[in-house]
């Protein structure tokens, strides 16, 4: 059975709907939230980050091919420290992306005044991002053409009609370079850019994975980090500290265009197309990342694959942990708010792990030190964010105690 590999062009949306999907919708408030006027520079130095990350990920790539990431942990942690990163992974993705569908419906359900849209739709963006996966990694990726290209043109239009207001407020966001909130602002922003290693599970699947990874992912980043900065900028200028809600984030700032129902009508239809491209890119890669793990959960279950080379047990799990935990979600909304912290922090921890890691096989004293200073960057903005960064030690140890467990059920 030959897999379809991915173009550069396919694997540009995969990476834009890795990075862009759901955080688009709520970072801009949550940075804002945390940074205040400092929000600007939050975003600036989190792409900043970025570059020496993507040396970190296309030196995965040269250097392995297949399971990048998993071979790369595994040289510098061993086997049994390595079969980790999978657990975290899952653990991390199956919290954020629930939210992120939650969140969507929460939209509907305020557009629509109709509140069972915020479970439904919920639900809705789950099943649609099981069966485009099941479909296989083809249909996947023309479906990601579609959704990328709308997603583009709405960007656009919500930038453009929150513009002429929001530019005359842009010099209350001169910054203030407080070391706290900054810190506090880039763990969260870099929700953002978790797409790095979900690309990196997707590498084995191009065409050229050591040219063509690169190439998507700085046109990616490229791509959301302007409309990052662009959104946040205009959500900052338009909308007050103490009217900030986190969940609503671009559905606030549309109610500040003119024409208020489309605009509100048009982050609606965004934020679907938005979580849309982002659980297409993130069922893709994680499913593919546990199901080449034979160290995931000690079996073999998950590497079945169908006719069309998916993974259909790894995405099927993932998709019914989407639909207990979203589900979760709608019962309890306070349990979402810790998430969307704990989550970041889990991105920030995965891309600790992937520096030491970096810095244990890597020779080069300047790349050395450059990775160096990105891990202090990473530790102290973990260290500000108080209990929140216990969850990823909190994985460690939940992964540890299924180990003994296993061990002792099945020696």
């Amino acid at each position: 059975m030959t897999t379809k590999k991915l173009s550069v062009g396919e694997g540009i949306v995969y990476a834009i709907g890795s990075i862009i999907g759901s955080g688009i919708l709520f970072l801009p408030s949550l940075t804002y939230k945390k940074s205040g006027n400092d929000v600007l520079v939050v975003w600036i130095l989190a792409t900043i980050l970025c570059i020496p990350l993507i040396q970190l990920f296309y030196e995965m790539i040269s250097k392995y091919q297949n399971n990048s990431m998993e071979e790369y942990f595994k040289e510098a942690f061993g086997e049994k420290i390595s079969s980790f990163l999978p657990f975290l992974i899952f653990f991390t993705v199956i919290l954020g992306m629930s939210a992120s569908a939650i969140i969507v419906g929460g939209f509907f359900a305020k557009f629509f005044n109709l509140p069972f849209l915020k479970i439904a739709t919920a639900y809705y963006l789950i099943f649609f991002g099981l069966i485009t996966n099941l479909k296989g990694i083809s249909f996947g990726a023309k479906v990601q053409y579609i959704m990328t290209s709308l997603l583009f043109i709405i960007c656009i239009l919500i930038f453009g009609l929150t513009f002429p207001e929001a530019s005359q407020n842009y010099s209350s966001l001169v910054p203030s370079y407080n070391i706290t909130p900054i810190s506090q602002g880039i763990l969260v922003a870099f929700w953002a850019f978790a797409g790095f290693e979900n690309l990196s599970f997707l590498a084995p699947k191009f065409e050229n994975p050591k040219k063509d990874f690169l190439t998507c992912l700085l046109v990616a980043l490229v791509f959301c980090g302007a409309f990052y900065l662009a959104l946040t900028a205009n959500y900052s200028s338009l909308v007050a500290m103490e009217d900030v809600k986190t969940e609503l984030g671009l559905y606030q700032l549309a109610e500040k265009i003119t024409h208020y129902k489309f605009g509100v009508l048009i982050v609606t239809i965004f934020s679907l197309f938005a979580v849309k491209i982002n659980f297409n890119s993130w069922v893709a890669g994680v499913s593919s990342l546990i199901s080449e793990n034979n160290y995931f959960l000690g079996t073999t279950y998950f590497s079945v694959k169908n006719e069309s080379g998916t993974p259909i047990r790894a995405v099927s799990v993932l998709s019914l942990c989407f639909f207990i935990i979203s589900t979760l979600y709608y019962l309890n909304p306070l349990l979402m708010n810790y998430a969307l912290e704990m989550v970041s922090a889990n991105f920030i921890f995965i891309y600790i792990l992937c520096i030491i890691s970096f810095l244990k096989i890597t020779k080069g004293p300047i790349k050395k030190a450059i990775a160096l200073t990105t891990m202090l960057v990473f530790i102290i903005s973990m260290i500000n964010t108080g209990l929140t960064a216990i969850y990823p030690i909190f994985i460690l140890l939940m992964f540890i105690g299924f180990k003994v467990f296993m061990k002792k059920r099945f020696v």
